[in-house]
């Protein structure tokens, strides 16, 4: 009984009071600071991952893992990320297991997977992919940062962020906002140049960030507001993950 107890308050108070935590440093300019020194917390096979006080920064050897998109959160993969912009349905093309769930939409950028093959672009997108996921914001384009985007309103506000993109060595990296760190747009792409991108596209940012890793010999995760939070709060889940296996 004692145990059963403290599941079902481990379960619903614990991500509540996360929820509490994390949104007092999203809703305050304060918790913003600029970005320091990274660290390498793990090497694995097929990837490696490093930390900052902002973001946690996945890389993946493309030949050494597997990429997929899924409609609902994934379970049991190595890594998953939230990826589209949506109202109540996803914004933006959306291909699972070569099916497409939602057509594409003008601009933006793509993440997919063609022939096996894995690719992060601005603008295009092949018709015949494995895996699709859109976005309506690009922020790194050969290696050029989106100016324009950078000077919006929406850009200058303070929440968790995103951007996913490649090297010039076609690895993968994803820079996701961790806890407490809410930044700007020019914050994440400025990051992902850091990082070494030469292509890079922003997802859903705010209360969507989701991120998970588990490959069974190290984990990390962040979810700026819990299912719990969500429902209380009445904010939809993403529609769409990028995964890696």
């Amino acid at each position: 009984m004692k145990y059963l107890l403290f599941t079902l308050l481990s379960l619903t108070i614990y991500p509540l009071l996360s929820d509490l935590v994390n949104w007092s440093q999203y809703n305050q300019k304060i918790a913003h600071s600029k970005t320091k020194s990274t660290r390498l917390k793990y090497e694995g096979n097929g990837v490696k991952v490093y930390t900052n006080n902002n973001f946690d920064i996945y890389v993946f050897n493309p030949n050494k893992v597997t990429f997929g998109v899924s409609s609902s959160r994934p379970s049991g993969k190595k890594f998953y990320m939230n990826s589209n912009f949506f109202n109540k349905k996803a914004i933006g093309l959306v291909v699972e297991n070569g099916v497409k769930k939602s057509s594409r939409v003008p601009g933006g950028g793509y993440f997919y997977v063609s022939n096996g093959n894995v690719n992060v672009k601005r603008g295009g997108c092949p018709r015949n992919t494995d895996y699709a996921s859109q976005t309506i914001l690009w922020g790194i384009d050969n290696g050029v940062t989106n100016k324009y985007l950078m000077r919006q309103r929406h850009a200058k506000l303070l929440t968790y962020r995103n951007i996913v993109g490649k090297d010039k060595n076609g690895e993968i990296i994803f820079v996701v906002s961790n806890f407490g760190g809410v930044v700007t747009i020019e914050d994440v792409i400025n990051e992902g140049v850091k990082q070494g991108m030469v292509e890079g596209i922003l997802f859903d940012g705010g209360s969507s960030v989701e991120h998970v890793f588990n490959d069974g010999k190290y984990s990390t995760s962040f979810i700026a507001l819990s299912d719990g939070g969500k429902k209380l709060l009445n904010v939809d889940k993403p529609t769409t993950y990028i995964y890696v296996n």
